[in-house]
């Protein structure tokens, strides 16, 4: 009460302030307007009223919506404003255009076209509506793309909930897979393959009786539709879903294709239904020899490690061993403690390095200032560009502390919900569409003057960036949209304004920005640094911030010192890990996260204050494996490094698929055990 009391004199205190009230009257973009009488007045866009009204210039058949025309008297830009801002969010491809640019006289006259072709056809329409199913892997997925289209009906059958709801020429009816439904079978030849005469027969049966109501379900609708389009995630494991469920289905729907989206949007949804493709076996083999490999590999070093600590429990992989080892190694490397002490200055920190301890304490005794010498000056251009899976992970864990698998599943929130685009990519390329979304947020918010779109890549490939899917701010979503997002909490949005402010900074101006080169001075002892001094032209720092640390050469007093022993290493903590990952060739946009939870779950590594530790139990698992030359060879960097080059070469030469199965075959179980 007192919190909101305060609140309310000081809104008081501002509306009576004059500057401040010009400031509202001047801006375009705050949706508040000040009359003669000084009252403050709300803008508030009637979104149903004009998706009504507009609606009626169109005309509705049975497959398809007639052109239409709106055309909007404007007295008010503020109001304007806050229509079209309004509308994006429901509609990411609202554009109002000046009435100045467009030729009405023509586009009244293809209105009336376009009514007399409806008028004209004799055949009738019944026949032309097609149901299909729709198969997506999330319930939130497919909720959130039946609600593009109006308010579906729910039907349930068993245990499937689906959304149907008609959609041009279609009668659409949305259901989702759940994630996997089948996976390899345990008992069946080795860990679940069967060799016969140099092939390999991967036996795979259904996870549990949930998913056999599943298969059951999509049956009992295959018969009733005209087509099936399985929209899994665009990614192998996605394909590998698809593929399961068309073998699972193909007995009673012979008219079953692939629809690829890599953002939960109308524009793209609709894309994925007209134009569907093929299962991709290359990728299929793909994510069959990987799961193949981690069933062997982890299989056998599982057992062994089982068998010998005598815990049922324990695991161990190609991807979480070598992890593993690498945070054993940091930690042994930070044992060793360097002297240092820490001193405060005006506008930044330095620290000085001792041989010994005693050297160090009369150091900080004596030390009271410090000299300061600008060596080198110069302007650097400072770029961002748009996150990948792992430099979001990174990112994430270094400003907010998010562990990976905590940023995957916010992120995962976030691309059911159509907010971002599929969020387990290598990939920086920023699409067509991407850029527009852009080029619409910084000419509205910062003027034309900072737009410099960039693709970051030429190649036409599916995947691209992490990126948000309209030109709408955390702050504008949260204002526009708080009662549509009931399961969107403010962790997803810190993480949602992080990958937006990244994406629309890529695509301004670069930053100009000055540094220095600076030599610091204390008693007989040296440092070199470099810092950022100032920041001669604004640019993507707008939105993303960059610390200046304004020089002033000459003496300066130290304000604060501090001696402490600095790790000669600095452990791991989840940014420097994915990074570290990510460098090495280990594991991929959807295994980063999941390897490193792996350690954390087994009791191998413990998080203690921002930085991973292995554990004794780690260790000793570690140990027992490293003693096994038997094991040891498939577990190691190397040989996981080895292994996933195969994987990226089936995905795009599926033919390579039973070679290198081949080997790995030969390798782990001839060769050595």
């Amino acid at each position: 009460k007192e919190t909101a009391f305060k609140l309310r004199d000081f809104l008081d205190s501002l509306f009576q302030n004059k500057d401040f009230l010009n400031k509202i009257r001047e801006a375009e973009d705050i949706p508040l307007k000040v009359n003669e009488q000084q009252e403050i007045i709300a803008i508030i866009p009637d979104i149903t009223g004009y998706v009504q009204a507009s609606g009626r210039t169109s005309r509705l058949f049975m497959d398809r919506v007639t052109k239409g025309l709106s055309y909007v008297l404007v007295d008010d830009k503020k109001a304007l404003k806050a229509l079209v801002k309004k509308l994006r969010y429901f509609n990411e491809e609202v554009q109002l255009r000046d009435a100045k640019e467009v030729d009405i006289k023509k586009v009244l006259k293809e209105i009336d076209e376009d009514r007399k072709k409806e008028f004209k056809k004799k055949d009738g329409l019944k026949d032309k509506l097609k149901s299909t199913l729709i198969v997506v892997e999330s319930p939130n997925k497919a909720r959130t793309i039946a609600q593009f289209f109006g308010k579906p009906s729910r039907r349930r059958i068993s245990r499937l909930d689906t959304y149907e709801i008609p959609v041009q020429d279609r009668h659409l009816i949305i259901t989702a897979s759940k994630g996997h439904i089948f996976d390899l079978n345990k008992s069946e030849g080795l860990y679940g393959v069967i060799t016969k005469n140099g092939n390999f027969l991967p036996v795979f049966e259904v996870i549990d009786e949930h998913r056999k109501d599943i298969i059951s379900s999509l049956r009992e609708i295959a018969v009733e539709v005209n087509e099936i389009f399985i929209a899994t995630d665009p990614d192998t494991e996605g394909e590998k879903i698809a593929y399961d469920i068309f073998l699972a289905l193909k007995p009673y729907q012979e008219q079953i294709r692939r629809a690829e989206f890599h953002e939960v949007t109308k524009r793209a949804f609709i894309e994925a239904i007209n134009n569907p493709r093929d299962i991709d076996l290359n990728l299929v083999k793909a994510q069959l020899l990987r799961r193949i490999a981690d069933r062997w590999i982890g299989f056998e070093v599982s057992k062994y490690l089982q068998e010998t600590l005598k815990k049922s429990w324990l695991s161990a992989g190609r991807v979480q061993s070598p992890v593993l080892s690498w945070v054993i190694e940091r930690e042994a490397e930070a044992r060793k403690k360097i002297p240092t002490v820490r001193l405060d200055l005006d506008s930044f920190q330095v620290n000085f390095q001792f041989e010994d301890a005693k050297q160090a304490r009369q150091f900080q005794e004596s030390v009271k200032k410090v000299k300061v010498e600008i060596l080198e000056k110069k302007t650097e251009e400072f770029y961002v560009q748009p996150f990948s899976t792992h430099s979001l992970l990174r990112e994430a864990a270094s400003v907010f502390r998010f562990s990976p698998q905590q940023t995957m599943q916010l992120a995962q929130d976030l691309f059911e919900a159509g907010l971002i685009t599929y969020h387990r990519t290598d990939s920086i390329r920023v699409s067509q569409v991407g850029l527009n979304i852009a080029s619409v947020y910084i000419k509205e918010h910062f003027g034309e003057d900072l737009i410099r779109l960039r693709p970051f890549s030429e190649s036409e490939g599916a995947h691209e960036c992490i990126r948000p899917t309209r030109p709408v701010s955390s702050d504008e979503l949260l204002e526009q949209a708080f009662f549509e997002l009931k399961d969107i909490t403010n962790q997803h949005l810190r993480l949602y304004d992080l990958i937006f402010r990244h994406f629309i900074a890529s695509q301004m101006k670069p930053a100009k920005l000055e540094k220095a080169k600076i030599r610091i001075s204390a008693e007989d002892r040296h440092t070199e640094l470099e810092l950022t001094i100032q920041i001669i032209e604004d640019g993507s720092n707008l939105l993303v911030p960059v610390r200046t640390y304004p020089i002033k050469e000459g003496d300066i007093a130290v304000k604060d010192k501090k001696l402490f022993y600095k790790p000669s290493s600095t452990l791991f903590n989840f940014a420097s890990l994915v990074q570290e990952m990510k460098n090495k060739g280990i594991g991929r946009p959807s295994t980063y996260a999941i390897t490193i939870q792996k350690l954390l779950d087994r009791g191998y590594v413990i998080e203690r204050k921002n930085f991973l530790i292995p554990t004794k139990l780690g260790k000793s698992v570690q140990e027992l494996i490293k003693e096994n030359k038997k094991l040891a060879p498939f577990v190691s960097e190397s040989f996981t490094r080895e292994l996933e080059k195969y994987m990226d070469d089936v995905e795009v030469n599926g033919e390579n698929y039973l070679h290198y199965l081949r080997d790995l075959y030969e390798t782990v179980f001839h060769s050595s055990l």
